[in-house]
């Protein structure tokens, strides 16, 4: 999903450069059909500009064996994505805010030096981008806590020293860091199915303390009901300030792994 917003980025940094709206606000996207490691194109088509806010549509389109002579391309991610300016929405005047509950409290993040680092793996492609700590008696293969179950899962996480460029997390990395984990209904032993994505949906809360993004980043992943084929998480990222940074919410299957040995470009 990064790749996508980092396209809107350039895109209002060129097209719309006067509106200043250089950050993502909010993400929701629909997978219509399997993409495939390697050339894409991303169409950007502006919907409403406005002085607050921007709207645009951003299309994920693959040609068949990566070349137009192969055939017409096929639209596989439609996002519709919300632009502005955090730094100018937190400085100004006439915006309201209000006391909720303090999730803070409700989830009580514990401390990063609590937490025990995840050996790498060189069979999770993850593991050469991202250096994860879990609660400690969390299991190395599954995942899964003792107490807090398959369900919830719960890690600090920064960039690993090999990911090319490591500094912090940015807020064009939060869309990849929200949806950077395996699917939970794999913590009950259904590592041979597949689970595709129906819909994401994604809100930044706040900027960086800094440029460099941030060093360390809380992410809380829950899966609440699942149901006939289907199941939802939620993730919620925090700083080490355990102030929220970013929401977001996926509707996924659960299917066969057959159905994912089909053709590139089948639709789901």
């Amino acid at each position: 999903m990064s790749v996508v917003a980092t396209a809107v980025q350039s895109h209002f940094a060129l097209r719309q450069p006067h509106l200043d709206q250089p950050d993502l606000v909010t993400y929701h996207t629909e997978f219509l059909a399997r993409s495939a490691a390697g050339p894409a194109d991303i169409v950007v088509t502006e919907l409403k500009l406005g002085h607050q806010f921007s709207v645009v549509r951003a299309q994920l389109l693959q040609y068949p064996g990566g070349s137009p002579t192969q055939g017409p391309p096929r639209l596989c991610v439609e996002a519709l994505v919300t632009q502005g300016n955090l730094a100018r929405e937190r400085h100004s005047s006439d915006v309201l805010s209000l006391p909720t509950r303090d999730l803070r409290a409700v989830y009580q993040i514990p401390p990063r030096e609590s937490f025990a680092r995840f050996l790498h793996d060189p069979r999770v492609s993850l593991h050469a981008k991202l250096e994860f700590t879990y609660p400690p008696d969390t299991d190395a293969a599954s995942h899964v806590h003792p107490t807090v179950g398959p369900s919830v899962r719960e890690q600090w996480v920064r960039w690993s020293a090999a990911s090319p460029g490591s500094r912090g997390f940015t807020p064009l990395a939060l869309p990849f860091l929200a949806d950077a984990w395996r699917p939970l209904p794999e913590g009950y032993g259904l590592q041979k199915k597949w689970y595709p994505t129906l819909n994401y949906g994604l809100e930044i809360k706040r900027q960086p303390p800094s440029a460099d993004g941030w060093e360390w980043l809380f992410v809380r992943v829950e899966m609440h009901v699942v149901q006939d084929g289907r199941f939802d998480m939620s993730c919620l990222i925090f700083d080490e300030q355990r102030e929220l940074v970013a929401l977001g919410n996926q509707v996924a299957l659960v299917v066969g792994v057959e159905r994912n040995r089909k053709e590139i470009g089948t639709k789901l």
